[in-house]
């Protein structure tokens, strides 16, 4: 299916956000990296049964895959604030090379 991406001033952040629109399917995706706002227009009713999405969403997961960040980034009185969630990347010395840059 094929989509076209487009970035455009998020309407909560007024930063960048991108919108991923569907055009067979008129599905529209628009996401904000920076405030996290999200929206989607999207088609409840497929064609597919549900025991057959199932079927094809267990294929694309991916077991045992490590995460190593998670951030979290909200829309605060006029800013945005970033917190980590899980940082379980590489650690950095007091130089800021870390394990991997050596």
């Amino acid at each position: 299916m094929g989509s076209v991406i487009d970035y455009i001033e998020c309407p909560n952040c007024e930063q960048e956000a991108y919108s991923d629109f569907y055009y067979k399917t008129g599905e529209e995706y628009v996401n904000c990296m920076n405030c996290g706002y999200h929206h989607s227009a999207t088609i409840k009713n497929r064609d597919k049964k549900l025991n057959e999405l199932k079927k094809e969403l267990e294929e694309s997961l991916h077991i045992g895959v490590q995460i190593e960040t998670v951030q979290l980034s909200r829309f605060v009185d006029g800013e945005i604030k970033v917190e980590m969630i899980i940082d379980n990347g590489p650690k950095s010395d007091s130089a800021g090379f870390s394990t991997e840059d050596r």
